[in-house]
């Protein structure tokens, strides 16, 4: 049995700790949330006030699942690090170079996996296979503003009606933009070709009832190129995907079970 810490009770963070509470293989020892109102339904023991007293807890955590916000990562990294690995579920907080390469120095320092959950982006293997062999690499995310949370600059842009290219350009300039809708192009960032050769295209689109991402690569050899499209239906207002849920569960027990190597590890 793996206990796990859970940072961040959204909607995915609910859907993990009940999907443990009912797993043979797992245990939450403990919840933390921004606002603990969400956790007063918890019991007492399970609720984590302040990230700094993690090693107060009366379960330790084995691996921690960050499931909150981008931010976290420049704010908290050394204090989840120190106390386990870790499953990243916001990995656009890692487009800021400086959070990337502290993420990956406190991995060394404490010998421990900061594993990157894969979620919406299909063909993840076969990218990072063979990222070595990429020359360009674009993904297109398309979908409903009621699912777009933006920051000023792109919401300002988003017509209430129609299709309209938000961004287009590095994923580096676009993360912080839309932190919590660019999960997937960081993903594909981190484990290709990097933040700043990866182009990624954010489209509103009215009429969308799914997430679609589309994933255009050509090769360092002339002539290769792959293009997939995944499309996951989506309820007005839901940030996730329907499906992205099951795959992250799935990376959840990856993670539990998979070889440790003391670095960033697709999962």
């Amino acid at each position: 049995m793996t206990r796990i810490g859970i940072v961040g009770f959204g909607k995915l963070g609910q859907a993990i700790y009940d999907y443990a509470e009912k797993s043979a293989h797992l245990e939450v020892a403990w919840v933390w949330n921004r606002s603990i109102d969400k956790l007063l339904d918890l019991p007492e023991e399970k609720i984590l006030e302040d990230l700094e007293d993690i090693p107060d807890m009366p379960l330790q955590a084995e691996l921690i699942v960050e499931v909150a916000h981008p931010a976290l990562w420049a704010q908290h990294a050394e204090t989840l690090l120190s106390a386990a690995d870790v499953l990243i579920g916001s990995p656009s907080g890692l487009s800021v170079q400086q959070v990337e390469d502290n993420v990956r120095t406190l991995c060394q320092k404490h010998r421990r996996t900061a594993f990157v959950a894969r979620g919406a982006l299909w063909g993840s293997e076969d990218i990072f296979r063979m990222r070595e062999s990429i020359a360009e690499m674009h993904i297109t995310m398309r979908k409903h503003p009621s699912h777009l949370k933006l920051h000023s600059d792109l919401a300002s842009k988003m017509p209430k009606e129609g299709s309209c290219v938000l961004f287009e350009g590095a994923v580096r300039e676009l993360c912080p933009l839309a932190p919590n809708n660019v999960n997937t192009m960081a993903t594909l960032a981190l484990f290709g070709i990097g933040f700043d050769k990866t182009i990624g295209k954010l489209v509103s689109d009215s009429a969308a009832q799914e997430h679609t991402v589309t994933i255009e690569m050509k090769g360092t050899r002339e002539g290769f190129c792959v293009k997939t499209e995944r499309i996951n239906p989506a309820p007005l207002g839901a940030v996730t995907g329907a499906q992205t849920f099951n795959s992250f569960l799935a990376s959840l027990d990856n993670a539990t079970v998979t070889r440790r190597i003391s670095s960033l590890q697709l999962c």
